[in-house]
């Protein structure tokens, strides 16, 4: 225990006589910040999990400055297949990635027309019941449901809320440009 904070720390292997560098691994503050390879909040390595009263509670993941892109800050895994990432993309930005590598992959060909689907999606305004902020366009999971489920997570609860993943539209709406477009270009108008 150092002052109002627990640390945990580690010595490597060493040689009899020679000092002991400690190496703090996680530092538990007075605030209830528990930083996980450093002792700071805003880590340049390491984790920095906060969770203050005043401020609300957030996750800090740093990169030692110099890293390249597309280092992982979060990887998921379905069993030891990576299945999404949080990657690093250059020194300001983060991007969000599902995997969809040409060798997870079968059955490739040219994806069906989605103008009947486009069609059928209702984008709809409404306002958040938690705090009356209102929402100018949008999508009821129940209601996309019924037309792209691709698109809406269904938890296994019942009593869970279901949510949409807004990226899954995006190559339904790709397609259809590209239908749009060619059909524009078939009418000689551009």
């Amino acid at each position: 225990m150092d002052g109002a904070s627990h640390k945990w720390k580690m010595a490597p292997t060493g040689t009899a006589g020679n000092p002991i560098s400690w190496v703090d691994l996680m530092t538990l503050g007075s605030d209830g910040a528990l930083n996980i390879g450093t002792n700071v909040a805003y880590p340049q390595n390491g984790v920095s999990i906060q969770m203050n009263s005043g401020t609300g509670a957030y996750v800090n993941i740093g990169h030692p400055s110099g890293t390249v892109a597309a280092v992982a800050y979060i990887q998921f895994l379905h069993g030891t297949t990576p299945i999404g990432s949080i990657y690093q993309n250059g020194a300001s930005a983060v991007f969000y990635a599902t995997t969809s590598d040409v060798r997870l992959k079968k059955n490739i060909s040219n994806a069906d027309s989605g103008s009947n689907l486009i069609d059928a999606l209702q984008v709809r305004k409404f306002d958040w019941k938690a705090d009356g902020s209102h929402q100018r366009y949008g999508f009821v999971a129940q209601e996309l449901d019924v037309i792209y489920p691709e698109a809406v997570v269904t938890p296994a609860e019942p009593d869970s809320m279901m949510s949409v993943d807004y990226a899954k539209l995006v190559p339904l709406l790709v397609q259809e440009i590209q239908s749009l477009r060619a059909r524009v270009a078939a009418l000689e108008l551009v």
